[in-house]
């Protein structure tokens, strides 16, 4: 067999190659579940005195919004689910 390496054909791979993992658990692990997201954000808001109220109003939107886009870690949110969710709630920007 000869060491010189195939520089074309089918096989070819130009560039860098990244090995991709097939398990997505372990492609996620070092993703941020957005319950321990919200658990930060939530004790936070308590620290910082905001009432009992106004983080309960918090948490039943952001729930809704996980809930909508099946949303598991908060890598998974981007600006177009943010955006589609806040149009189909017909939020409207304040100036």
């Amino acid at each position: 067999m000869s060491n010189r390496k195939r520089k074309h054909g089918i096989f070819a791979v130009s560039g860098d190659v990244v090995a991709l993992s097939g398990n997505k658990e372990e492609a996620r692990k070092d993703f941020l579940p957005i319950s321990a997201a919200l658990d930060t954000i939530f004790n936070q808001m308590r620290i910082a005195g905001n009432r009992p109220r106004t983080i309960e109003s918090y948490d039943y939107i952001i729930k809704q919004f996980v809930d909508v886009y099946q949303i598991a870690y908060v890598e998974e949110i981007d600006l177009d689910k943010l955006y589609h969710y806040l149009d189909v709630q017909e939020v409207k920007p304040c100036y």
